[in-house]
């Protein structure tokens, strides 16, 4: 739901405002994420990633970043197609954020 509020206010033709170094920044983590270099993330690809940050040793650690990956996949999912883009990779980003703020 914190992704759905920010595709309330930017919609996928409707880019996020973000200054260069937020850009360059969100640009980064999504290219780490994407390891098969597609331009989208699965979720799968999300999970490795996560987890890895997050250094997610325990099954309990890996079942809430399980759980987390699939909220942002369904929250996070605008066009439906069962991954996400920079963009809404971005959306997701800044909801998760705050807004930004």
């Amino acid at each position: 739901s914190a992704c759905n509020s920010a595709h309330a206010r930017a919609t996928p033709m409707e880019p996020i405002p973000l200054t260069r170094a937020q850009e360059r920044s969100y640009r980064s983590a999504f290219e780490m994420c994407d390891s098969d270099g597609d331009g989208r993330l699965s979720a799968q690809e999300l999970e490795q990633a996560m987890g890895a940050i997050m250094d997610a040793s325990s099954r309990e650690e890996r079942a809430h970043i399980h759980a987390l990956v699939l909220q942002m996949m369904e929250d996070g999912d605008a066009d439906g197609d069962g991954s996400v883009d920079f963009e809404e990779f971005c959306s997701c980003i800044v909801a998760l954020r705050g807004g930004g703020r």
